[in-house]
């Protein structure tokens, strides 16, 4: 099937480079430029429907969704991105009190849509590392950096000698409840990291030694 040849031809502020290889769904895509500079690679139905490209149409804009109009000093563009920002808005939002004023409000009107975002974002990999990483540095006081190098001394192995159970950033934190009795620990008073079940065993005993040593009288005295 013949594919007709933009290359050269003008389409409002854009002009056709070259062509590119074909998208997964087999539309063509060609390499345009921009009167403003900008250069992309978009299919052909995008180069003759769109006069010009994102960053033009954003310019004919001449104020944001609050009114702050956009004058050269208060105007920036994302980087990387062909999207323009307001720095009035991005002043009112950095302000403790208009931002906390502004999210409550925000939240309110679409607290269904942020909670279904918010549920899709922890469903990731990146969601799950990130959550995991306010944790540890909430709970424990542990950095991710501090993590690492916890898990690496242990040889990424249970703290417990002759476990040998594999354990990685999302395993159970220890440290001692009698300087921390609660969920959180001071970050000094952490042990290491444990397997799961160790960690439950622990628990049970409720790091008490005397008790730990009476088990293990008992258990050896049924062994004999």
């Amino acid at each position: 099937m013949s594919v007709e040849d933009l290359v050269g031809r003008r389409f409002g502020t854009r002009v056709v480079l070259s062509r590119e290889s074909d998208d997964k769904h087999r539309n063509t895509r060609w390499r345009v430029l921009c009167d403003c500079g900008t250069e992309s690679i978009v299919t052909r139905s995008s180069v003759v429907n769109s006069p010009s490209c994102r960053k033009c149409v954003a310019r004919r804009h001449t104020r944001c969704a609050r009114g702050h109009e956009f004058t050269p000093d208060n105007t920036y563009w994302y980087p990387n991105k062909n999207k323009r920002g307001c720095r009035a808005c991005n002043t009112l939002r950095s302000q403790s009190a208009v931002s906390k004023d502004y999210h409550a409000s925000y939240y309110q009107a679409h607290k269904t849509l942020q909670k279904k975002y918010r549920r899709k974002y922890r469903g990731t990999p990146l969601g799950k590392d990130t959550e995991r990483k306010y944790r540890v540095k909430h709970f424990y006081k542990l950095t991710r950096e501090a993590h690492l190098a916890l898990l690496e001394s242990q040889g990424y192995k249970c703290a417990l000698p002759d476990c040998g159970t594999p354990v990685d950033i999302y395993s159970d934190v220890d440290h001692n409840h009698a300087c921390c009795p609660g969920a959180k620990s001071c970050g000094r008073c952490v042990r290491g990291v444990l397997c799961h079940q160790h960690n439950n065993g622990l628990s049970f005993f409720e790091d008490r030694p005397k008790t730990l040593l009476n088990a293990f009288e008992y258990l050896k005295k049924e062994n004999l």
